[in-house]
């Protein structure tokens, strides 16, 4: 990724705003959001002057097809590698926020570290949504040695109904876990439990009282 893409400071403001407005075209402003999946008022406020996430500009870009480069920093052009014949690449948010432990918050406001450029072929291999999907730290030993502390996490906040056994991230009293996550119908529940042996032992979660944030579907980490 070009120092543009990871570097907030180094991004194109000013003509971000032209290059957005291009985008838009004709169209009023409150489709165009309702067609790329951004709030309205996120909008409203980047042609105010107010200097959007990250995450806003690749979900802008995700939505309206074109590169995230090009869109953030001018650099390149619209179509990005996909114009010198290269495979398709999607920009995920790598979030400052850490599952396993810590405050349960993970929205918008969160802060953006850098952008990570995926393969769009090897996110929709593993079935995930790529307009939905965000990148987290796991922290402590909970799940090990399935993830390990420090770990990346490939999360896809558009499924949050676990009717599939996985691996998910969940808020538990205040707190984001990662866990593994069982559909139990006939008790209307789940069962939510650690991968390390030596962590207490798994619990039944009513359907109702299950807040899941989505489900983890790859894990990245330093070899060695």
């Amino acid at each position: 990724m070009s120092e543009g893409a990871e570097n907030k400071e180094a991004i194109d403001f000013e003509g971000l705003i032209d290059r957005v407005k291009k985008l838009v075209g004709d169209k009023p402003l409150r489709r165009f959001a309702q067609e790329v999946g951004v709030n309205y008022a996120t909008l409203r406020g980047l042609f105010a002057g107010k200097r959007p996430y990250l995450d806003t500009i690749a979900a802008i870009a995700r939505g309206a097809g074109v590169d995230f480069n090009w869109l953030a920093t001018g650099e390149g052009s619209p179509e990005g590698p996909l114009a010198e014949g290269a495979e398709e690449v999607v920009y995920v948010p790598l979030y400052d926020v850490e599952a396993a432990a810590g405050a349960g918050a993970w929205n918008e406001d969160e802060k953006v570290e850098t952008m990570v450029p995926f393969s769009a072929r090897f996110l929709r291999e593993i079935g995930a949504n790529l307009r939905h999907l965000h990148l987290i730290r796991a922290k402590g030993s909970s799940m090990e040695p399935l993830i390990l502390d420090g770990d990346w996490l490939l999360v896809d906040i558009s499924q949050t109904d676990p009717r599939v056994s996985g691996v998910y991230v969940i808020r538990r009293g205040g707190h984001l876990l990662v866990k593994h996550v069982q559909p139990r119908p006939k008790a209307k529940a789940f069962f939510v439990y650690s991968e390390n042996p030596q962590e207490k032992k798994g619990e039944l979660v009513r359907e109702d009282d299950l807040d899941v944030i989505g489900r983890v579907l790859w894990i990245m980490r330093r070899a060695g």
